[in-house]
């Protein structure tokens, strides 16, 4: 973040969602900054807490009731269901905490999950965005980039680069002058190349 009104924690540039995990932009500069989140107390402990879509432990902050069809938060703290209409309040006596209070750089993240009521969507369209996204991946990552402000992790094998680049092997420096074409064919533990001539 550049340019911020520092006595009202309003900041004006280098706004934006993130992308994917080790890619982005974002990523690497939020990571650098002080780390700031909105927490916000439970209606009825008091406690303050970050919404969150999914905890560390794998649990949902926010549910939803298939018999009622009803959807509210999850208090982190004393397990009561906050309805979405207590939001108004707890967004009031909010406060942006840092992780990381000593570094220069103020950074932000917030989530879809407090839009304000009238102004953004509710945790019912929220929850139904995200069973539709389940039926197409652009429509999650794009669902998690940007509702969420999350970083998207890409599912499957992935490769070390350190390791990669350590099996690198060594090619004659003359060959032949002819016309060369080479191709690679990926395995899980190795490339095949091949070049003909």
């Amino acid at each position: 973040i550049k340019e911020c009104d520092w006595s009202s924690d309003v900041c004006s540039s280098d706004l934006s969602t993130p992308t994917v995990k080790g890619q982005s932009r974002i990523e690497s500069e939020f990571l650098a900054s002080d780390q700031r989140e909105y927490y916000i107390p439970c209606p009825d402990c008091g406690e303050y807490q970050v919404l969150r879509w999914r905890r560390e432990d794998g649990s949902y902050g926010l549910v939803h009731s298939e018999s009622t069809g009803k959807v509210w938060y999850t208090c982190e703290h004393c397990g009561v269901m906050i309805p979405e209409h207590a939001k108004t309040a707890m967004l009031a006596a909010g406060r942006w905490i840092p992780k990381f209070p000593g570094r220069a750089t103020r950074g932000y993240h917030i989530s879809g999950l407090y839009s304000p009521l009238g102004l953004g969507f509710t945790w019912a369209e929220l929850w139904q965005q995200w069973q539709d996204a389940h039926r197409d991946t652009s429509n999650l990552k794009r669902f998690i980039n940007t509702t969420l402000g999350e970083l998207w992790e890409e599912q499957g094998d992935t490769l070390d680069d350190v390791s990669l680049f350590a099996r690198r092997e060594v090619f004659p420096e003359t060959l032949p002058p002819l016309v060369r074409c080479a191709g690679v064919d990926v395995q899980a533990d190795r490339l095949e190349l091949s070049v003909y001539g």
